[in-house]
C-alpha cells in the first residue's frame, strides 16, 4: 500500500496555510492602496465641481435673492471630512447654502491639511490651501493633489510614504 505520512501530510497543510496567509496580507495592502485612490479621486471630484461652479456662477436650485452677489465656491478641509460652499459675499465669511460634508472611508485623513481653498468667479483666481496629502493609516501611506494658480488640479497616484 502507497500513501503518505503524517509529517508528509502536516508539512503541506503547513505549506499551505504560510501561502494563504501572505496572499491575504497582500491582498489586504492592496485594497487599502485602492481605497486611498478611490478616495483621493473623489476629493479630486469636488474640488473639479467647485472649480467648475465657480467659473460659471451656478447656484444651483438656491434662490437668486439668497445668493445675489456669488463670488466663487469655497471648499473647507477638515482631517476626516471637507464641504463644499458657495460664496455669496466676497469675503466667504458666511458661505450659503452649504452642501453636505464629504467624509473619508475608515483609516483615510488629511495630514497637514486644515483650511479651505476658494475658486472665484468674479476675479478668476484660486486662494488658499494648493497642496493637500492624504493619507491611509492601517498602510502608512500618502497620496498628494496639488492646485496649480492657473486652476490644474493634479491628482499623484504614486504612493509614499516617507513624510506621511
Amino acid at each position: 500500500m502507497k500513501s503518505f505520512t503524517l509529517i508528509e501530510l502536516l508539512i503541506v497543510t503547513t505549506i499551505i496555510f504560510i501561502l494563504s496567509g501572505l496572499s491575504l496580507a497582500s491582498y489586504n495592502g492592496f485594497t487599502e492602496e485602492q481605497k486611498l485612490k478611490n478616495e483621493a479621486r473623489k476629493f479630486v471630484d469636488v474640488l473639479e465641481l467647485a472649480k467648475k461652479k465657480a467659473m460659471t456662477a451656478d447656484i444651483g436650485n438656491y434662490d437668486d435673492d439668497a445668493c445675489s452677489n456669488f463670488f466663487g465656491t469655497r471648499v473647507d478641509v477638515l482631517p476626516l471630512q471637507y464641504t463644499l460652499k458657495l460664496c455669496c459675499q466676497k469675503d466667504c465669511n458666511n458661505p450659503s447654502p452649504t452642501f453636505p460634508p464629504y467624509s473619508f472611508a475608515p483609516n483615510i485623513r488629511f495630514i497637514n491639511t486644515t483650511g479651505n481653498i476658494t475658486f472665484s468667479h468674479i476675479e478668476a483666481k484660486i486662494s488658499g490651501i494648493t497642496s493637500f496629502t492624504l493619507k491611509n493609516t492601517a498602510i502608512n501611506k500618502c497620496l498628494s493633489i496639488t492646485i496649480s494658480s492657473a486652476g490644474v488640479i493634479n491628482l499623484n497616484e504614486t504612493l509614499f510614504s516617507d513624510g506621511c
